[in-house]
This record gives C-alpha cells, sequence and structure tokens, in this order.
C-alpha cells in the first residue's frame, strides 16, 4: 500500500507501483495476478484519482487544490496530468499548454496500473471537500443539493409550488 498526500506523492506512488510489478514479475517470476497494490489517495492527493472527464470539465478547481497549473501558462489542464501521454508522446485531445503530454512523473500512469490490478482508495473527506470548491463555482445565488428530489420536496415543505420546466 502506498500512501499519497500530495501531487508528487501521487507521482510516487504511481512509480513505486510500476517498480513493484516489474521486479515481482522479472525477480521473481510472480505474474500480475497475485500482486496486490492500493494507492490511497488522500488530503492534497485526492484529485488525481479523477478521471479525464472531471478534469475537463473542473480542472480549475481540481488544479487549484493540488497545484497542479502547467508551470508554464499557469492554466489549469484538462486532463489529469497522472493519466495523459508521457513526454514524447501524442498528448490526449484537450490537453493543453506548455506541459501538455508531459507525465510530471516518471513511471506508469493510472490507466496502466488499473490493467495491472492496481486499486486507488479515494479518501471521502477531502473528495467532500473538492466538492466544496466545486460548488463555489457555482454562484452567489446557486445551491449544492443531496439530490435534486430532494431540493424539490424541501421547497415544496416550506411552501414552493413546482412547476416542471
Amino acid at each position: 500500500m502506498f500512501d499519497a498526500t500530495t501531487k508528487d506523492g501521487f507521482g510516487e506512488a504511481l512509480a513505486f507501483a510500476g517498480n513493484y510489478f516489474r521486479v515481482n514479475q522479472s525477480d521473481y517470476g510472480r505474474q500480475d495476478s497475485v500482486v496486490a497494490v492500493v494507492i490511497v489517495a488522500r488530503h492534497r492527493a485526492t484529485q488525481f484519482a479523477s478521471n479525464n472527464a472531471m478534469w475537463a470539465k473542473y480542472g480549475a478547481a481540481l488544479a487549484t487544490s493540488g497545484e497542479s497549473a502547467d508551470s508554464k501558462t499557469k492554466e489549469a489542464p484538462l486532463v489529469n496530468i497522472f493519466n495523459s501521454a508521457p513526454a514524447g508522446r501524442k498528448a490526449p485531445e484537450g490537453c493543453q499548454g506548455s506541459d501538455a503530454g508531459k507525465a510530471p512523473a516518471r513511471g506508469p500512469q493510472i490507466d496502466a496500473l488499473a490493467k495491472w490490478g492496481v486499486q486507488l482508495a479515494v479518501w471521502s473527506l477531502a473528495t467532500s471537500r473538492l466538492a466544496g470548491i466545486i460548488a463555489n463555482l457555482l454562484g452567489s445565488n446557486s445551491l449544492m443539493v443531496a439530490a435534486g428530489i430532494v431540493g424539490v420536496s424541501r421547497a415544496q415543505e416550506r411552501g414552493y409550488t413546482l412547476v416542471k420546466a
């Protein structure tokens, strides 16, 4: 188990997990199916467990929490920097800026490790913190609700009339 609490720690955990699989196979003859690795993503590493679709939609909010903005342009990435093409390869669609396509750490990316069986344990408390950051992007007149039907129900309890649009 590798415990990652920062962006750099998450990159190192990916690299260490890749090394662990390679050495178990090359030096001990163990197949991937008998090797188990869990990477814990918590604190400032939580957002790096998010897929590229999350980064495309909420990259600005996710980047501020984990200091993952492009090093030259200071723009938020549109993909998870730990799940994009390594340097020298074509950057994935939607990747922008001077760091586009550059792997921030040596070693395999999330999708490659997932194929080997690596599991990510994502800290729910930090995920709630990220949800709060994203909710702040809504605007001052917006309110996050647990579920739309709950919001409708509570509004009706307070005398609002439902009009379906």
